[in-house]
């Protein structure tokens, strides 16, 4: 049975009193909102004396990106005013390592969407708890924000309690208030990307394509990384300690829960120059929400699932780490390094970040499953069947079970991966088991050490 790691989301919407976000497990309309630049749909929820100003002006930032705001209505940072300019100039420390989709670029689009995702940012990495937006932003262009800032940047989690949105019509403003262990939690940044360095550094030189180096670092995660499930299973104790949600969670304490693992591989991905994002998703009952990552590797799109590919863990507050048994895992062989997200049984995507990115439709020779698993089967670029035996082409199956005779006879574990569907797993594993006997006194059934059919993978073995 698979180790299957899911982040329980507990979601309490209150429209007036205020607003307790917890990202993942939350479904909604992710789409820009037509509403914020729409003055007739705001004034009709908001009855109150403040007065409306929609005038608005782009205000062109250092790289010559025009950014749309509201240029009566300044956002306040603590209670203190912030000039437009600063807000859109400044800088995260993580922008150097991060592929451009996720940098705001509006070339004139005219959203002030754009201005709050950079007022979020901006409050999260300068330790600010408190932002006041005026009226004329409205609640969706905050929730919108917040979804974007939380896909496009590492260190600003997707799942976390600590967030309140609250609207005050008499004074005219959405207020965001961030809690200070949030806030905290999500600092670090130094200390963060010397060890996401330290990392990068040691891809060794001999890993030269994308597929390569993402496998390195996702073995580092993989190794390095225990889950807390003490934490993810006590949604009491969210308030109380953020980090397992955070890259400082994953990368420096080493010890995290989806979000902060799904960060992790994020941030090292794009600093060794693998573009790679986050994908949101829901359980089919909307109560479990998890978080993991696509990446474009060697120019195919395959999803990641560190966390579900991690086998040490938490169960309490003490540094003890408990592990599952691998014996049946051949070295270096993950589950869920390159899949496709059709195969995610139970879960509905609540987002992609901020893209709607597909995976790959077809294998080929870069493609993540075939450094992976020693025998692949799938569908190549013109619709035909293609095996591959250690990254090779091979003419048919029964090369495979050649192949697997002599690795049996060595002691050695098979893997074998179906990218085609569950019809065509069926049938191999027909065609495995009526075979004629691999090892004379076993039968080929008495060799499946480990039989996923969900994934569709198969690892044999004598033992």
């Amino acid at each position: 049975m698979k180790n299957k790691k899911i982040l329980s989301v507990l979601v309490s919407l209150t429209m007036t009193a205020g607003i307790l976000f917890s990202f993942t497990g939350c479904t909604k309309d992710n789409s820009i909102s037509n509403s914020v630049l729409d003055s007739s749909s705001i004034i009709d929820e908001v009855k109150s004396s403040y007065t409306f100003d929609f005038t608005t002006e782009l205000i062109k930032n250092s790289d010559g990106v025009k950014i749309n705001v509201y240029q009566n209505r300044p956002i306040i940072f603590d209670y203190k005013e912030v000039n437009y300019t600063d807000i859109i100039n400044y800088k995260s420390p993580y922008d150097k390592y991060l592929n451009n989709c996720y940098i705001v670029n509006s070339k004139g689009a005219g959203y002030s969407y754009e201005a709050a995702i950079l007022a979020i940012k901006y409050a999260f990495e300068n330790g600010v708890q408190t932002v006041q937006f005026p009226l004329e932003y409205d609640t969706a262009t905050i929730y919108d924000a917040l979804d974007f800032v939380s896909a496009a940047y590492p260190d600003i989690p997707y799942t976390f309690s600590g967030i309140n949105v609250t609207n005050d019509e008499e004074k005219g403003y959405v207020t965001l208030s961030i809690s200070d262990t949030m806030i905290a939690a999500s600092s670090h940044s130094d200390e963060v990307i010397k060890v996401a360095e330290e990392i990068i550094d040691g891809i060794p030189d001999d890993c030269q394509t994308d597929v390569q180096k993402a496998k390195y670092i996702y073995k580092w995660v993989t190794e390095n990384i225990a889950f807390d499930e003490y934490i993810n299973n006590d949604p009491n104790l969210w308030t109380v300690n953020n980090k397992p949600f955070t890259l400082y969670g994953a990368l420096v304490e080493k010890r995290a829960v989806c979000d902060g693992i799904a960060s992790s591989v994020q941030l090292l991905f794009n600093m060794a120059g693998i573009e790679c994002g986050k994908v949101d998703g829901n359980s089919e009952n909307g109560d479990i929400g998890h978080v993991w990552n696509y990446a474009i590797t060697d120019g195919e799109c395959w999803d990641y699932d560190a966390t579900w590919d991690i086998h040490r863990y938490y169960t309490d507050d003490s540094d003890i780490i408990s592990e599952d048994d691998t014996s049946r895992y051949p070295q270096d062989i993950y589950t869920y390094f390159g899949f496709r997200r059709e195969t995610k049984n139970g879960y509905s995507l609540s987002q992609i970040s901020l893209q709607a990115t597909k995976n790959q439709k077809f294998i080929s020779e870069n493609s993540p499953c075939i450094t992976n698993f020693n025998f692949v089967i799938g569908i190549d670029e013109s619709g035909k069947y293609v095996y591959y035996l250690n990254g090779e082409i091979i003419d048919d199956r029964e090369n495979y079970m050649t192949y697997t005779a002599n690795q049996l006879a060595d002691n050695k574990n098979v893997s074998f991966y179906n990218d085609v569907g569950s019809y065509d797993f069926i049938n191999f594993i027909v065609y495995f088991t009526h075979h004629d006997k691999l090892i004379d006194d076993k039968e080929n059934t008495q060799l499946f050490k480990l039989f996923d059919a969900d994934d569709r993978i198969v690892v044999i073995g004598k033992y």
